[in-house]
């Protein structure tokens, strides 16, 4: 599933933390900083046991780019429609489960298949 608001994806502004040399003030705002890519870390760890704990950490998430950027900015509009979508979806997960086995991306497909020595 991938969020989109105009054609236009949401997760680019979320994927990394801000520069620290473009927005050294983030850091000293920001008790908690996390994007996507920790997240998606986290994941393939196996770092989350509980739903709560991933919703958690994308709600962190939201909840940084809400209160470091000004209300209005196209960044606080996106993490709102992202905050709606993680709601809906994690909705979804509670009341009918995975739809299905957990899904592993092309790339990560790709990864295990160069792996593989001669037979």
């Amino acid at each position: 599933m991938t969020a989109n608001v105009d054609g236009r994806p949401l997760y680019p502004a979320f994927q990394f933390l801000p520069s620290k040399r473009r927005y050294p003030d983030y850091f000293s705002v920001i008790d908690s900083p996390i994007d996507l890519k920790i997240i998606a870390q986290k994941i393939q760890g196996g770092e989350y046991t509980h739903l709560s704990e991933l919703d958690k950490d994308l709600s962190n998430m939201v909840r940084n780019a809400c209160l470091f950027n000004e209300p209005g900015s196209q960044i606080y509009k996106d993490a709102k429609t992202l905050k709606k979508i993680i709601q809906v979806r994690k909705q979804e997960i509670e009341q009918h489960g995975r739809s299905g086995p957990a899904k592993t991306s092309e790339r990560i497909r790709s990864k295990r298949t160069s792996r593989v020595g001669p037979a």
